[in-house]
Order: C-alpha cells, then sequence, then structure tokens
C-alpha cells in the first residue's frame, strides 16, 4: 500500500524543519570552524589535486566518501565555510530521507515518521550537519546498506517487520 496523502505531508513537513533547522544562519551557528572540519576540508582539498583514496591518515585515519562528496560541492560552491557546512547538510537530509523510506518498508509508517521527527531535530545529527562533519555520511550509507541487504541478501520482500517475521505490504 502507498502512502497516504496525510503520510506525505507529514513527511515533506517534516523534512522542511529538518531543512530549516540546519540551514538558519549557516555561518554563524555554530561560530568559526574547530579542528575537524578544518581536517575535512584539507583532506577533500587533497582529492581535489588527484589523491584518491579510500583512507587517509589525517586525524587519526578518516574513510575516503564525505571527501568525495565534499570535494564536488568545493568545485560547484567554491571554497568557502558555507560550502563546508551546506556539503553536510544536504548529505544529513539524504540520510534522513532515505532512513525514512527503509524505516516504512521495514515497520510501517507510524514509525517511519516518529523516527524522520527524532532525526529532524535531535541534537547530534543537527550539530554534526552544521558543523561541517564527516560523521553526516553514515546515515545515507547506513540506510542505503539495510536496503540493499534487505533486498538481495535476506532475499524478502521489503515489507513490514511484525512479531519477528516478514508481512508483505
Amino acid at each position: 500500500m502507498g502512502p497516504g496523502k496525510w503520510e506525505i505531508t507529514l513527511a515533506v513537513t517534516l523534512l522542511l524543519l529538518a531543512a530549516w533547522l540546519r540551514w538558519r544562519a549557516p555561518l554563524e551557528v555554530p561560530p568559526g570552524l574547530e579542528m575537524d572540519p578544518l581536517i575535512e576540508a584539507e583532506i577533500a582539498e587533497q582529492v581535489l589535486v588527484g589523491d584518491w583514496r579510500p583512507f587517509y591518515e589525517a586525524g587519526q585515519g578518516r574513510e575516503g566518501f564525505y571527501y568525495y562528496w565534499l570535494a564536488l560541492w568545493l568545485v560547484t560552491l567554491g571554497r568557502h565555510v558555507f560550502t563546508l557546512r551546506m556539503a553536510s547538510t544536504f548529505l544529513s537530509l539524504l540520510g534522513l530521507a532515505a532512513a525514512y523510506r527503509l524505516t516504512r518498508y521495514l515497520f510501517g509508517p507510524g514509525v517511519a515518521l516518529i523516527g524522520l521527527a527524532g532525526g529532524a531535530v535531535s541534537f547530534w545529527p543537527l550539530f554534526a550537519a552544521r558543523s561541517g562533519l564527516r560523521s553526516t555520511g553514515l546515515l545515507p550509507l547506513a540506510a542505503l546498506a539495510g536496503f540493499f541487504f534487505w533486498r538481495f541478501v535476506v532475499g524478502a520482500p521489503l515489507g513490514r517487520i511484525a512479531n519477528g517475521r516478514t508481512v508483505r505490504t
């Protein structure tokens, strides 16, 4: 069964709330840059000059996915603090949408909307997105991994989990 009009309206409203919280005054809150966002920008600059690796040693070791994402944003919008924060906020919003979709498939619309509401306003996802941190890349990757695991490895149809078994929806 597809999503109803109320569900779509509520999901879009929650995503708009999440976007507003992430995009309101992006250069003022949090003020300045900390060590981690500076390391993120430095590694993205390495990617732009052709240093493509799965892992980077800076900052006690970091995986490469976020830096390829950030490098695309740096080329598109320029090398600014604003760009660093926008790249993270868009990745955060993609993660919220992907997690909503997966959670809806697995547990139904009620649980998915509660999870989306929590992710939209929770402190740590909001802080990571506004600060320009690479941890914003975890949610979209985890949601995609869960989706593909459920679909192809488990082999079950995408559906809700009810009482320990899969139910077609």
